[in-house]
């Protein structure tokens, strides 16, 4: 899959968190709170309801603000918890901690530290990475169940792989697409597009940087945009 085909998947991803932060929905008792880190990083979430808890992850460039429906859907039954990454929304944004074993551990740590117990877990795109992480660090300590949306359990394939082992995997990207430009990736990087696609390309080259803040000459911040329709125009343009 090239960069050109990716870049209307992000940019539509993004619309819609957008607009789900926008909605005015929410759970008549809902709050806000932090929570710090044992490296001092302050993690931002929001709760409502009580009974079993349900702890919500949201994926990259997302934020704790996209659950909202849910929290107001399900704090009946439940008390849901939706935390913000560090790096992401109202949570603070170091300059190092982006791992996602680290992100691991930044949830176990809230969820020791508040004593929950016997916790669903329910990630949705980078937060299924973020809760497999869980699983390897610290196994089923404090678990009860696992939700996992819109998250393969391998998104980069085996090279050794039949056809049919990608497919059982959910596999969409190989070894080229990682680590090659096409040349639609090329001629899009020389045509004036090239300032926020550098940065995407930066990623798909394994450079990981999660904590970057700003995208130069056009965008703004890929974290907390100040004027998410800035943003949605830069990457729409990218995107064409």
């Amino acid at each position: 899959m090239s960069l050109q085909q990716l870049l209307p998947r992000f940019a539509a991803a993004l619309t819609c968190a957008i607009a789900l932060a926008a909605s005015p929905a929410w759970a008549a008792d809902s709050k806000e709170g932090s929570f710090t880190t044992s490296d001092g990083v302050r993690l931002h979430y929001i709760e409502a309801g009580t009974g079993d808890v349900l702890v919500m992850i949201p994926g990259w460039s997302q934020t704790a603000a996209q659950f909202k429906h849910q929290i107001a859907g399900l704090s009946d039954r439940y008390r849901v918890i939706a935390l913000d990454m560090r790096g992401h929304g109202d949570s603070d944004k170091p300059t190092h901690g982006y791992r996602i074993h680290r992100l691991s551990a930044d949830v176990h740590e809230f969820i020791v530290a508040n004593n929950l117990k016997n916790v669903t877990l329910a990630g949705h795109s980078m937060g299924c990475s973020v809760i497999w992480g869980y699983w390897e660090l610290f196994g089923r300590d404090r678990v009860g169940k696992l939700i996992l949306i819109d998250q393969m359990p391998m998104i980069t394939s085996n090279p050794t792989w039949s056809d049919a082992e990608k497919t059982d995997a959910g596999a969409i990207l190989d070894k080229k697409d990682n680590y090659e430009l096409t040349e639609a990736d090329e001629q899009m990087m020389a045509t004036g597009h090239g300032q926020l696609v550098g940065q995407f390309l930066l990623d798909r080259q394994g450079i990981v940087r999660w904590s970057f803040t700003e995208v130069p000459e056009g965008g703004r911040y890929m974290f907390g945009a100040p004027n998410p329709k800035e943003l949605m125009s830069a990457v729409s343009q990218v995107a064409q």
